[in-house]
């Protein structure tokens, strides 16, 4: 049955008696717990990257604005954008190189043409190490142009720095406000004791067994992880059998 965060937590403290993992009993309040059952979500994504994992993030640009920052995203597959200028028509944006765009777009932002998005590029977002503690007030004192891409320290609203954005560019810049869609593969977020992911909706029983091959792993229990990963495989196949009969049939639906 479907399970959340709680729930999740529930059962894994159960199977392995690991009550020093939450605080008591009577409301399974995490002490620890999470990190593990955190820790196999994250091996379950890593390994069977299913088409439910696919998502959309979608946010509106205002004219002039050609950069967006956004958490949790393991690969882009496409970027759209859809204008109530044009219609509500929707476009599907050419990826391109970074190179290639500050080459084709060279002159400073405010200086670039506006018009209707074409391309779009993945982009860093992040100083290097020695730079990290610059904030938007003072890197003045260090270089002078091309910094509107950068996050500085005084930007991270997450407080966990450029690591776990991605970032993208549009070129040219929007004339009119848009709204941009990227779909791709997102990581699944088990944080709030009511969140809930692919896998602890569809297939609870990976996701305690992945948190318990987690545990096994801290303590370097191989032969535990081993026995784990060989369950775990079981329900992947499953998974993957399904996925390779609805692909055959909407071939066969296409071709009938």
């Amino acid at each position: 049955m479907p399970m959340n965060l709680l729930q999740l937590r529930t059962k894994f403290i159960q199977l392995t008696g690991r009550y020093d993992l939450v605080v008591d009993r009577d409301d399974y309040a995490d002490n620890g717990a999470n990190y593990f059952i955190q820790a196999g979500q994250r091996w379950l994504d890593a390994h069977m990257p299913v088409g439910k994992m696919v998502m959309r993030l979608q946010k509106d640009l205002a004219a002039g604005n050609r950069i967006l920052e956004f958490q949790r995203c393991k690969s882009i597959k496409e970027v759209w954008i859809c204008s109530a200028e044009d219609e509500g028509d929707k476009v599907r944006l050419e990826k391109k190189d970074l190179s290639w765009l500050r080459q084709e777009y060279p002159d400073p932002i405010s200086e670039i043409d506006l018009g209707d998005p074409a391309y779009w590029a993945p982009v860093s977002i992040a100083l290097a190490p020695e730079q990290k503690a610059l904030t938007s007030a003072n890197y003045s004192a260090q270089f002078t142009d091309d910094y509107e891409d950068i996050m500085f320290a005084d930007e991270d609203d997450a407080n966990f720095g450029h690591w776990i954005y991605n970032a993208i560019v549009i070129y040219p810049p929007p004339d009119s406000t848009v709204t941009l869609e990227v779909w791709g593969i997102f990581e699944s977020m088990l944080e709030s004791d009511t969140d809930v992911s692919y896998w602890s909706v569809k297939h609870e029983d990976a996701s305690v067994l992945a948190a318990i091959m987690a545990l096994e792993k801290h303590y370097r229990n191989t032969e535990g992880v081993k026995d784990m990963i060989n369950a775990i495989g079981d329900i992947l196949q499953g998974i993957d059998h399904d996925a390779v009969d609805s692909e055959i049939a909407e071939v066969d639906k296409m071709g009938g």
